[in-house]
């Protein structure tokens, strides 16, 4: 995605780095969701899983930085909340989640 680096503060922030997070973390999910939803079981159970990160939690957020890629990331998860109840009003066992992965020191 570019030379593109973490901003450490908000001095920091680049407009192209802004624009280019948003394009692949939030929006590239919505139209996945947007072309997929209507392809999701009417029997049994669909599971749509997209990779978050902690950093796009706001609660979460001690250390300030990454500005572009928190701001994507909590979009992405406001997506895949708002389709999660969308999806559940029709297809009530089909799952739309948000992931992330901890690391505790290893792989």
């Amino acid at each position: 995605m570019g030379d593109f680096s973490p901003e450490k503060s908000i001095r920091h922030l680049n407009p192209d780095a802004f624009m280019a997070q948003f394009s692949v973390n939030p929006v590239g999910p919505a139209l996945v969701l947007k072309h997929f939803t209507p392809k999701m079981a009417r029997e049994g159970r669909s599971i749509i899983a997209f990779q978050s990160a902690r950093v796009g939690s706001i609660g979460d957020n001690r250390l300030g930085g990454w500005i572009s890629y928190r701001k994507a990331k909590a979009a992405l998860d406001q997506i895949v909340r708002t389709a999660s109840i969308e999806i559940a009003r029709s297809l009530s066992r089909d799952v739309v989640v948000a992931m992330y992965w901890q690391s505790r020191g290893g792989c």
